[in-house]
């Protein structure tokens, strides 16, 4: 290798795979229950307008009432709509030397790839493709 340093496989590996949407949060929440509610004020307001549609004067109310409900429906289409995602880029960077040739299962001995690593709660863990084999990887230290 030139320059005597092997490559490390983890050096500036991310993971894109951690995304998160925008709901379960109270504002969020507060939001939709809102537009479920004021959908049901316009949809009841539309029906009353078509119903009296037929006491006279119809087309005007007619026109209100469908315009009405066409409003509940657009509200009830938002409120149900999923919110914007947040996409989470983790970068890992080691402080000590993890190479290719090291990265082996601890069970079985397979050597393993960058498929095999993925990013859970905070920590890096293996799974083993061969052996099915889930643990977390640790760092050595330098010295």
């Amino acid at each position: 290798m030139p320059g005597g340093r092997r490559p490390n496989i983890l050096e500036g590996w991310r993971e894109e795979a951690l995304l998160r949407r925008c709901r379960g949060r109270p504002a969020a929440d507060g939001m939709k229950t809102a537009g479920y509610l004021l959908a049901i004020v316009l949809g009841v307001a539309g029906l009353i307008f078509l119903v009296a549609a037929g006491q006279g004067n119809a087309l005007p109310r007619v026109i209100i009432g469908v315009v009405l409900l066409g409003a509940a429906g657009f509200l009830v289409y938002l409120a149900r709509s999923k919110g914007p995602e947040t996409k989470i880029t983790h970068k890992v960077d080691f402080t000590g030397d993890t190479e290719l040739e090291r990265l082996r299962c601890n069970s079985c001995g397979a050597q393993l790839d960058s498929d095999a690593i993925e990013m859970r709660e905070g920590a890096i863990y293996v799974k083993c493709p061969y052996c099915g084999t889930t643990y977390q990887l640790e760092e050595k230290p330098k010295w």
